[in-house]
């Protein structure tokens, strides 16, 4: 009789908690399906904003209205913040300054939101847009490469890069700061062939910038170089009359690298040797050699000796 009784009562406690959430939720339904004036915050989307300009990034990015609305409508602006889209482009460009007045901010927004829901207070009374004028300047290319060459070759001449120079766009604070664009860095080893190359180009870390071009081609022309001796006579230029000027050494080795397709081109008559006597040391009575080359097949010269010692006479 007792274990009946406390069934009985279980059971009413239960259907008093189930109709108490139900009473519950017919009220909240019925409350939040009410119309009432509620603030909403929405972010600011700038569109359209004209090629010569650019927003910058301390400007407002957020305004808040009130807005005419239920509670189900206000809950889901809680959950999920909308956005506004505002057309730069409607509006004048003074001093770096775009300013649009409250009227016209509400007319964006009444034109966003549902007809019934009216828009009707501003948290400002306009928005001042600070803009920066976009400038264009062109800069060099600068590849950053690590490569290595198979024993007995080498690069000739420099790196091919195309193009050798980029445009970059954007505010003009920015823009004065960059001086030139890197690549990414290319790893290439143990090079014996011609090489081709497509790189991206690091877009410098600067808000609003942009370049005419993201990638280059680089190209390395390499080939087997072998290495030739000579031995070259030393002239003296600006010698003055009526002396005779004898330099030890007089002649003087040097060593030439050379591809091996111009190898038997190379001879000793492709080079000069000289010291300027305007330039001597007058205290250690010597001179300094220069090299000069007459041939652009030559990819490294060494000159074994450059001080030449000299003694003067009397014709």
């Amino acid at each position: 009789m007792k274990r009946s009784n406390s069934f009985i009562k279980n059971s009413k406690w239960k259907s008093f908690l189930f109709f108490l959430f139900l009473a519950s939720l017919f009220w909240l339904l019925t409350k939040i399906s009410k119309e009432f004036i509620a603030p909403v915050s929405a972010t600011i989307v700038f569109m359209n904003v004209p090629e010569t300009v650019s927003i910058k990034e301390t400007n407002a990015d957020e305004i808040t209205f009130n807005l005419f609305t239920n509670g189900y409508e206000f809950l889901g602006y809680k959950l999920k913040q909308p956005s506004i889209n505002v057309d730069v482009s409607k509006f004048k460009n003074e001093n770096n300054t775009i300013q649009i007045s409250s009227d016209e901010l509400l007319k964006e927004i009444n034109e966003q939101f549902p007809s019934t829901r009216a828009v009707n207070t501003l948290n400002l009374d306009a928005l001042r847009l600070k803009v920066d004028p976009i400038v264009r300047k062109k800069v060099p290319v600068v590849i950053n490469n690590k490569v290595t060459y198979k024993n007995g070759y080498r690069l000739i001449g420099a790196i091919a890069v195309s193009p050798d120079s980029v445009f970059v766009s954007g505010p003009q604070k920015n823009v004065a700061e960059i001086d030139s664009v890197f690549t990414e860095t290319v790893l290439l080893e143990l090079l014996e062939d011609n090489i081709s190359k497509k790189i991206n180009i690091i877009v410098p870390q600067m808000a609003g910038i942009s370049m005419s071009n993201k990638t280059i081609t680089a190209s390395w022309v390499v080939k087997e170089i072998a290495q030739k001796e000579f031995e070259i006579p030393v002239q003296v230029i600006n010698k003055p009359s009526g002396v005779i000027i004898k330099i030890i050494p007089n002649r003087v080795k040097i060593k030439v690298d050379v591809t091996l397709d111009h190898f038997n081109d190379i001879t000793a008559n492709d080079f000069e040797v000289f010291c300027d006597y305007d330039e001597r040391n007058t205290d250690e009575n010597f001179m300094i050699a220069h090299l000069r080359k007459k041939t652009e097949w030559v990819e490294h010269i060494e000159l074994a000796t450059q001080k030449i010692d000299f003694l003067i006479f009397k014709e």
